[in-house]
């Protein structure tokens, strides 16, 4: 019962730090109020974007025509057909996705991406907000919409950055300081090493 209740007390406190102004891993775009842009600012047919389903979570797809005077039809990745509002949009991926870029390219590069983040923040510890375009060149050594999706989800989902202010040209990251990456580490040592127990004792 204790090691239920110190779960219940450290994780959500974990998850809030890990997210900063951004929610949780895949999820981070979510608790925007407004999207952010990959690359550049329009919704329109055709567009790639990562919007918020029914379950709450963040599901990419492309936009189709509108469904009356406030919705979009959107194909997600899996094929399907769902219509939402423009406030479900977190994520504006590509206006206009290159030749070949589809929800399920950007999902198979991102989910095969396996960089390391802790060195690119040792890296920028100290520059404050950096644009994702050039962090995703730092990290991966290109910024085309593929390693900038990547990046953004490596990122959103690392306790070593937090989404920054959003700029001109696309979102920015921050990188938490040590303090910070240090206090998040040990919290999520404490919640792993309950977890344990709690399946220890199934």
């Amino acid at each position: 019962m204790a090691v239920r209740l110190l779960l219940l007390l450290l994780v959500p406190s974990v998850v809030a730090a890990w997210a900063g102004t951004s929610g949780h891993s895949h999820r981070l775009a979510a608790s925007r109020s407004r999207p952010i842009h990959l690359a550049g600012p329009a919704l329109n047919t055709g567009a790639i974007i990562e919007f918020l389903n029914n379950k709450k979570a963040t599901v990419l797809g492309v936009v189709g025509e509108p469904d009356g005077k406030k919705k979009w039809k959107v194909t997600t990745s899996g094929g399907s057909t769902v219509s939402i509002a423009p406030q479900q949009v977190r994520l504006i991926v590509a206006p206009t996705p290159p030749k070949g870029v589809t929800p399920s390219s950007l999902e198979a590069a991102a989910e095969a991406c396996t960089a390391a983040v802790e060195e690119l923040w040792e890296m920028v510890v100290d520059e404050g907000a950096m644009a994702l375009s050039e962090l995703s060149e730092l990290l991966l050594g290109d910024a085309a919409i593929e390693q900038r999706y990547s990046t953004y989800r490596l990122l959103g989902s690392s306790l070593y950055f937090r989404a920054g202010p959003a700029a001109e040209g696309g979102p920015t990251f921050t990188a938490r300081s040590a303090d910070e990456v240090h206090k998040l580490r040990l919290q999520a040592d404490a919640v792993e090493a309950a977890e344990r127990q709690v399946r220890g004792k199934k």
